[in-house]
């Protein structure tokens, strides 16, 4: 079933905000993290949201501006990070910053499952949506297994 942008325009927004929001959210992780690893890392992971919020615009179609950096939420996930890495002063505690990335991985999935309901899996948008999802899924485990490694080490 083909579609039409017009009926997912407005999920398909949601999403670039979401999408926005983790690329805004690595680009700060990176420069708060002390781990020269992480923020290799979570640049490459900046970067990648980026690509994919390149690919919604293209396939929401508009003339409208769509280079918002986010919404407030994310905004503020931003600065609790900033709040919490201040408070943590050693390298150990990269872990705040591992646990922001989770938080805001998880919020993605999360959003990404919501938009994969109902009628657009009826659409040939349910294969570039769900090839989306996997790459937050694919970063969110990858995280995930960092923020607990974490705890390994400190035994």
């Amino acid at each position: 079933m083909e579609y039409n942008p017009d009926d997912y325009k407005k999920p398909l927004k949601k999403l670039l905000e979401i999408v926005n929001d983790g690329k805004e959210g690595y680009k700060h992780a990176a420069e708060q993290v002390h781990s020269g690893k992480l923020k290799e890392l979570f640049e490459g992971y900046a970067a990648e949201r980026s690509e994919m919020a390149e690919k919604l615009k293209a396939k929401i179609g508009s003339d409208e501006k769509l280079d918002k950096d986010g919404d407030t939420k994310g905004a503020f996930h931003r600065t609790l990070m900033s709040i919490k890495t201040a408070l943590a002063k050693d390298e150990k505690d990269d872990r705040v910053i591992l646990e922001s990335c989770r938080e805001g991985d998880r919020s993605a999935l999360d959003a990404f499952d919501d938009v994969l309901q109902g009628t657009i899996l009826e659409t040939n948008l349910k294969p570039f949506l769900t090839g989306l999802r996997y790459q937050i899924s694919k970063a969110f485990n990858e995280v995930d297994r960092l923020y607990f490694e974490g705890f390994k080490k400190e035994e």
